[in-house]
Protein backbone atom coordinates (compact mmCIF):
# COMPACT_ATOMS: atom_id res chain seq x y z
CA UNK A 1 0.00 0.00 0.00
CA UNK A 2 2.45 2.61 0.93
CA UNK A 3 4.07 2.01 -2.64
CA UNK A 4 1.01 2.53 -4.69
CA UNK A 5 0.85 5.66 -2.34
CA UNK A 6 4.01 6.91 -3.25
CA UNK A 7 3.90 6.01 -6.67
CA UNK A 8 0.54 7.42 -7.48
CA UNK A 9 1.11 10.85 -5.40
CA UNK A 10 4.08 11.46 -7.21
CA UNK A 11 2.38 11.07 -10.45
CA UNK A 12 -0.78 13.27 -9.52
CA UNK A 13 1.45 15.83 -8.20
CA UNK A 14 4.60 15.94 -10.28
CA UNK A 15 4.15 19.65 -11.01
CA UNK A 16 4.68 20.33 -7.04
CA UNK A 17 7.92 17.61 -7.29
CA UNK A 18 9.01 19.55 -10.56
CA UNK A 19 11.47 21.93 -8.60
CA UNK A 20 13.00 19.49 -6.39
CA UNK A 21 13.52 16.56 -9.90
CA UNK A 22 15.39 19.62 -11.79
CA UNK A 23 17.91 20.08 -8.61
CA UNK A 24 18.66 16.74 -7.80
CA UNK A 25 19.51 16.00 -11.95
CA UNK A 26 22.05 18.18 -11.28
CA UNK A 27 23.36 16.76 -7.98
CA UNK A 28 23.24 13.24 -10.34
CA UNK A 29 25.44 14.74 -12.95
CA UNK A 30 27.88 15.63 -10.31
CA UNK A 31 27.69 12.36 -8.65
CA UNK A 32 28.33 10.77 -12.28
CA UNK A 33 31.14 13.16 -13.06
CA UNK A 34 32.82 12.35 -9.43
CA UNK A 35 32.10 8.44 -10.32
CA UNK A 36 34.01 8.89 -14.16
CA UNK A 37 36.88 10.44 -12.39
CA UNK A 38 37.52 7.76 -9.93
CA UNK A 39 36.50 5.22 -12.28
CA UNK A 40 39.00 6.92 -14.90
CA UNK A 41 41.88 7.29 -12.19
CA UNK A 42 42.03 3.53 -11.16
CA UNK A 43 42.18 2.25 -15.00
CA UNK A 44 45.18 4.33 -15.54
CA UNK A 45 48.55 3.33 -15.62
CA UNK A 46 49.93 7.51 -14.76
CA UNK A 47 50.19 7.45 -10.92
CA UNK A 48 50.41 11.14 -10.95
CA UNK A 49 47.40 11.77 -13.71
CA UNK A 50 45.25 9.26 -11.26
CA UNK A 51 45.78 11.19 -8.67
CA UNK A 52 45.04 14.33 -10.48
CA UNK A 53 41.86 13.02 -11.52
CA UNK A 54 41.17 11.75 -8.07
CA UNK A 55 41.51 15.14 -6.32
CA UNK A 56 39.51 16.73 -8.97
CA UNK A 57 36.62 14.28 -7.83
CA UNK A 58 37.06 15.41 -3.85
CA UNK A 59 37.52 19.25 -5.19
CA UNK A 60 34.10 19.04 -6.98
CA UNK A 61 32.27 17.14 -4.60
CA UNK A 62 33.37 19.22 -2.28
CA UNK A 63 32.19 22.52 -4.18
CA UNK A 64 28.75 21.26 -5.23
CA UNK A 65 27.46 19.05 -1.96
CA UNK A 66 26.91 21.69 0.40
CA UNK A 67 24.86 23.86 -2.47
CA UNK A 68 22.75 20.56 -3.77
CA UNK A 69 22.74 19.42 0.13
CA UNK A 70 21.22 22.85 0.96
CA UNK A 71 18.76 23.10 -2.40
CA UNK A 72 16.84 19.73 -2.13
CA UNK A 73 16.37 20.95 1.66
CA UNK A 74 14.79 23.73 0.57
CA UNK A 75 12.72 22.67 -1.80
CA UNK A 76 11.68 19.66 -0.14
CA UNK A 77 10.53 21.55 2.51
CA UNK A 78 8.24 23.76 0.12
CA UNK A 79 7.06 20.48 -1.21
CA UNK A 80 6.05 19.05 2.24
CA UNK A 81 4.20 22.41 3.56
CA UNK A 82 2.49 22.93 0.18
CA UNK A 83 0.77 19.01 0.59
CA UNK A 84 -0.36 19.41 4.64
CA UNK A 85 -3.92 19.26 3.61
CA UNK A 86 -2.83 16.27 1.90
CA UNK A 87 -0.84 14.93 4.50
CA UNK A 88 -3.64 15.15 7.18
CA UNK A 89 -5.59 13.11 5.40
CA UNK A 90 -3.53 10.71 4.98
CA UNK A 91 -3.77 10.56 8.72
CA UNK A 92 -7.44 10.38 8.68
CA UNK A 93 -7.31 7.64 5.97
CA UNK A 94 -4.88 5.52 8.75
CA UNK A 95 -1.72 5.87 8.13
CA UNK A 96 0.53 6.82 11.58
CA UNK A 97 2.82 10.04 11.82
CA UNK A 98 5.78 7.41 11.33
CA UNK A 99 4.26 6.21 7.68
CA UNK A 100 3.64 9.54 6.79
CA UNK A 101 7.13 10.58 7.24
CA UNK A 102 7.93 6.92 5.45
CA UNK A 103 5.94 8.22 2.40
CA UNK A 104 8.05 11.20 2.31
CA UNK A 105 11.10 10.15 2.40
CA UNK A 106 9.99 7.23 -0.22
CA UNK A 107 9.19 9.99 -2.24
CA UNK A 108 12.31 11.18 -2.34
CA UNK A 109 14.21 8.38 -2.52
CA UNK A 110 12.03 7.56 -5.85
CA UNK A 111 12.57 11.24 -7.54
CA UNK A 112 16.40 10.95 -6.70
CA UNK A 113 16.39 7.33 -8.56
CA UNK A 114 14.72 8.89 -11.81
CA UNK A 115 16.78 11.69 -11.69
CA UNK A 116 19.99 9.71 -11.77
CA UNK A 117 18.74 7.61 -15.19
CA UNK A 118 18.01 11.09 -16.32
CA UNK A 119 21.15 12.65 -15.41
CA UNK A 120 22.89 9.65 -16.78
CA UNK A 121 21.65 10.29 -20.09
CA UNK A 122 22.75 13.60 -19.67
CA UNK A 123 26.32 12.64 -18.75
CA UNK A 124 27.10 9.23 -20.32
CA UNK A 125 27.22 10.66 -24.43
CA UNK A 126 29.78 13.57 -22.82
CA UNK A 127 32.25 11.71 -20.84
CA UNK A 128 35.06 12.10 -21.84
CA UNK A 129 34.28 15.33 -23.05
CA UNK A 130 33.19 16.28 -19.87
CA UNK A 131 36.45 14.46 -17.83
CA UNK A 132 38.94 16.19 -20.31
CA UNK A 133 37.41 19.90 -19.84
CA UNK A 134 36.57 19.76 -16.16
CA UNK A 135 39.80 17.96 -14.95
CA UNK A 136 42.22 20.15 -17.17
CA UNK A 137 43.30 22.60 -14.58
CA UNK A 138 44.49 19.79 -11.83
CA UNK A 139 46.29 17.99 -14.30
CA UNK A 140 50.02 18.27 -14.86
CA UNK A 141 49.27 18.48 -18.88
CA UNK A 142 45.77 19.39 -19.26
CA UNK A 143 46.61 19.74 -23.47
CA UNK A 144 47.37 16.26 -23.37
CA UNK A 145 44.06 13.75 -23.53
CA UNK A 146 42.85 11.28 -21.43
CA UNK A 147 43.60 8.19 -23.04
CA UNK A 148 40.94 5.81 -21.13
CA UNK A 149 37.58 7.54 -20.30
CA UNK A 150 35.02 4.78 -18.14
CA UNK A 151 32.55 4.45 -15.65
CA UNK A 152 33.10 1.18 -13.59
CA UNK A 153 30.04 0.00 -11.64
CA UNK A 154 31.26 0.12 -8.50
CA UNK A 155 32.40 3.94 -8.46
CA UNK A 156 28.93 4.28 -10.18
CA UNK A 157 27.41 2.34 -7.52
CA UNK A 158 28.71 4.32 -4.87
CA UNK A 159 27.53 7.54 -6.62
CA UNK A 160 24.55 6.27 -6.47
CA UNK A 161 24.04 5.55 -3.09
CA UNK A 162 25.49 8.77 -1.86
CA UNK A 163 23.27 10.58 -4.62
CA UNK A 164 19.86 8.96 -3.09
CA UNK A 165 21.60 8.89 0.64
CA UNK A 166 21.95 12.92 0.10
CA UNK A 167 18.16 13.52 -1.23
CA UNK A 168 17.25 11.65 1.60
CA UNK A 169 19.35 12.94 4.32
CA UNK A 170 18.61 16.22 3.44
CA UNK A 171 14.85 15.42 3.28
CA UNK A 172 14.38 14.22 6.95
CA UNK A 173 13.84 17.49 8.83
CA UNK A 174 10.95 17.79 6.75
CA UNK A 175 9.54 14.25 6.71
CA UNK A 176 9.87 14.60 10.22
CA UNK A 177 8.28 18.20 10.45
CA UNK A 178 5.42 16.13 8.26
CA UNK A 179 4.95 13.52 10.78
CA UNK A 180 4.80 15.84 13.84
CA UNK A 181 2.33 18.03 12.64
CA UNK A 182 -1.45 16.94 14.27
CA UNK A 183 -3.89 16.53 11.44
CA UNK A 184 -6.18 18.42 12.60
CA UNK A 185 -4.11 21.37 12.73
CA UNK A 186 -2.90 20.42 9.00
CA UNK A 187 -6.33 20.97 7.52
CA UNK A 188 -7.21 24.94 9.31
CA UNK A 189 -3.80 25.51 8.83
CA UNK A 190 -3.41 28.42 6.34
CA UNK A 191 -1.21 27.41 3.45
CA UNK A 192 1.52 30.16 3.89
CA UNK A 193 1.94 28.94 7.62
CA UNK A 194 5.20 29.86 8.27
CA UNK A 195 8.06 28.00 10.60
CA UNK A 196 10.06 29.45 12.75
CA UNK A 197 13.75 28.90 12.82
CA UNK A 198 14.75 26.98 16.09
CA UNK A 199 17.30 27.96 18.45
CA UNK A 200 19.62 24.74 16.92
CA UNK A 201 19.66 27.10 13.84
CA UNK A 202 20.58 30.41 15.63
CA UNK A 203 23.47 28.09 17.40
CA UNK A 204 24.99 27.21 14.03
CA UNK A 205 24.39 30.70 12.67
CA UNK A 206 26.56 32.05 15.51
CA UNK A 207 29.17 29.23 15.42
CA UNK A 208 29.93 29.47 11.79
CA UNK A 209 30.02 33.51 12.22
CA UNK A 210 32.54 33.17 14.60
CA UNK A 211 34.59 30.69 12.67
CA UNK A 212 34.52 32.87 9.74
CA UNK A 213 35.61 35.48 11.52
CA UNK A 214 38.32 33.55 13.24
CA UNK A 215 39.62 32.33 9.51
CA UNK A 216 39.57 35.75 8.33
CA UNK A 217 41.59 37.11 11.21
CA UNK A 218 44.05 34.19 10.69
CA UNK A 219 44.20 35.33 7.41
CA UNK A 220 44.80 38.67 7.65
CA UNK A 221 48.04 37.87 9.57
CA UNK A 222 49.24 35.96 7.13
CA UNK A 223 47.84 32.31 7.11
CA UNK A 224 47.51 31.32 3.24
CA UNK A 225 45.82 27.93 4.18
CA UNK A 226 42.39 26.44 5.13
CA UNK A 227 41.65 30.54 6.44
CA UNK A 228 41.51 31.48 2.61
CA UNK A 229 38.36 29.78 2.47
CA UNK A 230 36.79 32.19 5.29
CA UNK A 231 34.36 33.59 1.58
CA UNK A 232 32.81 30.41 1.75
CA UNK A 233 32.35 29.83 5.70
CA UNK A 234 31.17 33.51 5.66
CA UNK A 235 28.38 32.64 2.94
CA UNK A 236 27.19 29.39 5.16
CA UNK A 237 26.63 31.63 8.04
CA UNK A 238 24.60 34.27 6.15
CA UNK A 239 22.40 31.31 4.88
CA UNK A 240 21.48 30.27 8.66
CA UNK A 241 20.75 33.42 9.69
CA UNK A 242 18.85 34.38 6.82
CA UNK A 243 15.25 34.21 8.76
CA UNK A 244 17.21 37.12 11.08
CA UNK A 245 18.79 39.31 8.55
CA UNK A 246 16.36 39.33 5.38
CA UNK A 247 13.17 40.79 6.73
CA UNK A 248 14.83 43.76 8.60
CA UNK A 249 17.17 44.49 5.32
CA UNK A 250 14.04 44.28 3.49
CA UNK A 251 12.06 46.71 5.56
CA UNK A 252 14.78 48.94 5.72
CA UNK A 253 15.89 49.66 1.98
CA UNK A 254 12.76 49.65 0.85
CA UNK A 255 11.40 52.16 3.33
CA UNK A 256 14.23 54.63 1.30
CA UNK A 257 11.70 54.88 -1.53
CA UNK A 258 9.62 58.03 -1.39
CA UNK A 259 6.02 57.18 -0.37
CA UNK A 260 4.73 59.48 -3.08
CA UNK A 261 5.79 56.30 -5.20
CA UNK A 262 3.21 55.40 -7.81
CA UNK A 263 1.11 52.47 -6.28
CA UNK A 264 2.84 49.31 -8.26
CA UNK A 265 5.61 50.21 -5.63
CA UNK A 266 3.46 50.42 -2.68
CA UNK A 267 1.64 47.28 -3.55
CA UNK A 268 4.82 45.17 -4.14
CA UNK A 269 6.75 46.59 -1.09
CA UNK A 270 3.67 45.63 0.76
CA UNK A 271 3.37 41.90 -0.83
CA UNK A 272 7.15 41.52 -0.32
CA UNK A 273 6.77 42.26 3.53
CA UNK A 274 3.28 40.74 3.56
CA UNK A 275 4.83 37.63 2.78
CA UNK A 276 8.78 37.83 3.41
CA UNK A 277 8.44 34.50 4.92
CA UNK A 278 7.74 33.22 1.06
CA UNK A 279 10.42 35.68 -0.09
CA UNK A 280 13.09 34.84 2.40
CA UNK A 281 14.05 31.20 0.37
CA UNK A 282 14.50 33.22 -2.80
CA UNK A 283 16.53 36.27 -1.33
CA UNK A 284 18.56 33.46 0.63
CA UNK A 285 19.59 31.94 -2.74
CA UNK A 286 19.92 34.48 -4.62
CA UNK A 287 22.21 35.36 -2.22
CA UNK A 288 24.22 32.13 -1.97
CA UNK A 289 24.56 32.01 -5.86
CA UNK A 290 26.04 35.87 -6.12
CA UNK A 291 28.22 35.57 -3.10
CA UNK A 292 29.49 32.51 -5.02
CA UNK A 293 30.29 34.11 -7.80
CA UNK A 294 32.44 36.63 -5.98
CA UNK A 295 34.28 34.32 -4.50
CA UNK A 296 35.45 32.81 -7.40
CA UNK A 297 35.86 36.45 -8.63
CA UNK A 298 38.46 36.96 -5.31
CA UNK A 299 40.62 34.31 -6.65
CA UNK A 300 41.20 35.23 -10.23
CA UNK A 301 39.18 32.75 -12.24
CA UNK A 302 37.93 34.63 -14.60
CA UNK A 303 41.08 37.02 -15.10
CA UNK A 304 42.63 34.29 -18.02
CA UNK A 305 40.34 33.52 -20.39
CA UNK A 306 41.43 29.89 -20.98
CA UNK A 307 40.24 29.46 -17.49
CA UNK A 308 36.46 30.41 -18.09
CA UNK A 309 35.08 27.20 -19.05
CA UNK A 310 36.52 25.42 -16.09
CA UNK A 311 35.24 28.26 -14.03
CA UNK A 312 31.61 27.47 -15.34
CA UNK A 313 32.17 24.13 -15.30
CA UNK A 314 33.64 24.26 -11.44
CA UNK A 315 31.36 26.93 -9.98
CA UNK A 316 28.42 26.59 -12.67
CA UNK A 317 26.29 23.84 -11.49
CA UNK A 318 26.41 25.10 -7.84
CA UNK A 319 25.38 28.72 -9.01
CA UNK A 320 22.96 26.80 -11.64
CA UNK A 321 21.33 24.83 -8.73
CA UNK A 322 21.08 27.56 -6.41
CA UNK A 323 19.25 29.80 -8.95
CA UNK A 324 17.16 26.68 -10.36
CA UNK A 325 16.35 26.20 -6.28
CA UNK A 326 15.03 30.18 -6.20
CA UNK A 327 12.90 30.23 -8.91
CA UNK A 328 11.44 27.19 -8.25
CA UNK A 329 10.31 28.29 -4.81
CA UNK A 330 8.37 31.55 -6.10
CA UNK A 331 7.22 29.10 -9.24
CA UNK A 332 5.94 26.45 -6.42
CA UNK A 333 4.02 29.56 -4.94
CA UNK A 334 1.93 30.11 -7.91
CA UNK A 335 -1.45 29.40 -7.03
CA UNK A 336 -1.43 31.27 -4.16
CA UNK A 337 0.25 34.23 -6.36
CA UNK A 338 -2.78 33.79 -9.32
CA UNK A 339 -5.55 34.05 -6.13
CA UNK A 340 -3.96 37.20 -4.78
CA UNK A 341 -3.64 38.85 -8.22
CA UNK A 342 -7.45 38.25 -8.57
CA UNK A 343 -8.06 39.68 -5.46
CA UNK A 344 -6.46 42.81 -6.39
CA UNK A 345 -8.24 43.28 -9.38
CA UNK A 346 -11.08 42.42 -7.95
CA UNK A 347 -10.34 45.79 -5.64
CA UNK A 348 -9.75 47.42 -8.78
CA UNK A 349 -6.08 47.46 -9.50
CA UNK A 350 -5.77 46.75 -13.28
CA UNK A 351 -3.80 43.69 -14.59
CA UNK A 352 -1.16 46.04 -16.01
CA UNK A 353 -0.12 47.52 -12.33
CA UNK A 354 -0.84 43.93 -10.70
CA UNK A 355 1.53 42.55 -13.16
CA UNK A 356 4.23 45.44 -12.53
CA UNK A 357 3.62 44.84 -9.01
CA UNK A 358 4.71 41.28 -9.22
CA UNK A 359 8.15 42.08 -11.32
CA UNK A 360 8.67 44.64 -8.69
CA UNK A 361 8.89 42.39 -5.97
CA UNK A 362 10.70 40.05 -7.92
CA UNK A 363 13.83 42.81 -8.54
CA UNK A 364 13.08 43.89 -4.11
CA UNK A 365 14.17 40.24 -3.85
CA UNK A 366 17.32 40.58 -6.11
CA UNK A 367 18.10 43.82 -4.71
CA UNK A 368 18.10 42.53 -1.08
CA UNK A 369 20.47 39.39 -1.84
CA UNK A 370 22.60 42.06 -3.89
CA UNK A 371 23.07 44.17 -0.59
CA UNK A 372 24.17 41.05 1.46
CA UNK A 373 26.24 39.38 -0.88
CA UNK A 374 28.15 42.81 -1.33
CA UNK A 375 28.57 42.37 2.25
CA UNK A 376 29.78 39.10 1.90
CA UNK A 377 32.34 40.15 -0.43
CA UNK A 378 33.40 43.01 1.24
CA UNK A 379 36.54 40.96 3.39
CA UNK A 380 38.05 39.87 -0.17
CA UNK A 381 38.15 43.65 -1.47
CA UNK A 382 39.37 44.51 1.84
CA UNK A 383 42.41 42.19 1.61
CA UNK A 384 42.64 40.46 -1.98
CA UNK A 385 44.13 37.78 -2.56
CA UNK A 386 47.80 37.87 -3.66
CA UNK A 387 47.96 38.41 -7.75
CA UNK A 388 44.21 39.76 -7.45
CA UNK A 389 42.96 43.41 -7.15
CA UNK A 390 40.00 44.63 -4.91
CA UNK A 391 37.43 44.91 -7.28
CA UNK A 392 37.91 41.32 -8.64
CA UNK A 393 35.53 39.98 -5.72
CA UNK A 394 32.85 42.18 -6.99
CA UNK A 395 33.19 41.95 -10.92
CA UNK A 396 30.96 38.64 -11.44
CA UNK A 397 28.23 40.06 -8.72
CA UNK A 398 26.57 42.41 -11.48
CA UNK A 399 26.58 39.02 -13.72
CA UNK A 400 24.74 36.28 -11.09
CA UNK A 401 22.04 39.53 -10.56
CA UNK A 402 21.09 39.88 -13.40
CA UNK A 403 20.10 36.00 -14.49
CA UNK A 404 18.59 36.32 -11.08
CA UNK A 405 16.53 39.34 -11.78
CA UNK A 406 15.47 37.72 -15.20
CA UNK A 407 14.38 34.32 -13.62
CA UNK A 408 12.87 35.96 -10.69
CA UNK A 409 11.14 38.44 -12.38
CA UNK A 410 9.73 35.92 -14.71
CA UNK A 411 8.43 33.18 -12.18
CA UNK A 412 6.98 36.13 -10.51
CA UNK A 413 4.80 37.66 -13.62
CA UNK A 414 4.11 34.28 -14.72
CA UNK A 415 1.13 33.75 -12.56
CA UNK A 416 -0.41 37.18 -13.31
CA UNK A 417 -0.73 36.32 -16.83
CA UNK A 418 -1.52 32.79 -16.37
CA UNK A 419 -4.29 34.47 -13.92
CA UNK A 420 -5.54 36.74 -16.72
CA UNK A 421 -6.48 34.22 -19.41
CA UNK A 422 -9.01 33.28 -16.69
CA UNK A 423 -12.19 34.46 -14.96
CA UNK A 424 -11.80 36.16 -11.68
CA UNK A 425 -14.25 33.82 -10.25
CA UNK A 426 -12.47 30.54 -11.35
CA UNK A 427 -8.79 32.37 -10.05
CA UNK A 428 -10.42 32.85 -6.71
CA UNK A 429 -10.99 28.97 -6.03
CA UNK A 430 -7.92 28.33 -7.16
CA UNK A 431 -6.62 25.37 -5.27
CA UNK A 432 -3.22 25.76 -3.23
Amino acid sequence: MIARLIVTDLVAGWRTWLGAFVVLVLSGVVALVCAGDVSTASAMGDTEQAAALANHAKIYAGMNAPVVIGGVAVLVGFVVRSQRTRHALWQFAGLTPRLVAAVVLGQVATVALLTLGVAALVVVPFLDLLLNGLSGPVRSDPDVALVTVTLAPGPVAVAALVHIGTAVVSAAVAARRAARTPALHAVRAPADETTRPGVARLVVALLLGLGATAMYAAYLLGDQGLSSMFAIVFVAAAACAAPWLVAPLLRAWTALVPARSRTTWFLARRAALHSVSRSQASVTLVTVAAALGAFTGSIGLWNDPRMFFQGLALFGVPVAVVLVTAVMTVFMTAPERRRETAALVVAGVTWRSAALAAGLEGLISVVTAGVLALVLALPSTVSPFVGQVPLDAVRPLPWVLLIGAVLLVSASVAPVLTARRHTLVAELRVPA
